[in-house]
């Protein structure tokens, strides 16, 4: 149980791109990657004259929704697991930014997606921190 709730799981999403964005060329064009991100790998028929076309972009995007919500709910309660827990996912932010600043091939919206929930992970977490020390400070 403790892995669960050490694990950082918005890591999973910003390991999937960087293994997407990097795929076997250690610097990727942007051109590159949204083209490996917005092509068609699934289609799913949902009525008589339309079919659903999900990317990896779509995926990744649904991927990291789902981690968000695991770690909101990891969140709830304090303890040094969690404190543990928060500073991994600060450190994911940070790389994830860095990522997104330098490098070309995280240039994308789908990134800044996914760096945006990164965000709203670590900012949570804050926001309850200061919420638990305040009323345990009354």
């Amino acid at each position: 149980m403790s892995f669960f709730k050490l694990f950082p799981w918005m890591a999973v999403p910003v390991v999937i791109y960087n293994i997407l964005a990097l795929g076997g060329l250690a610097f990727s064009s942007v051109d590159a990657i949204r083209l490996r991100l917005d092509t068609d790998f699934l289609t799913i028929p949902v009525s008589l004259n339309a079919s659903w076309n999900v990317t990896p972009g779509h995926a990744l995007i649904c991927c990291a929704v789902i981690m968000l919500f695991i770690e909101f709910m990891k969140s709830r309660s304090i303890s040094s697991i969690n404190v543990m827990s928060h500073g991994s996912s600060i450190f994911i932010l940070v790389v994830s930014i860095v990522e997104f600043l330098i490098f070309p091939a995280f240039a994308t919206s789908v990134f800044f997606l996914i760096v945006l929930m990164c965000l709203m992970d670590v900012v949570s977490r804050l926001t309850l921190l200061s919420a638990f020390l305040k009323s345990s400070g009354d």
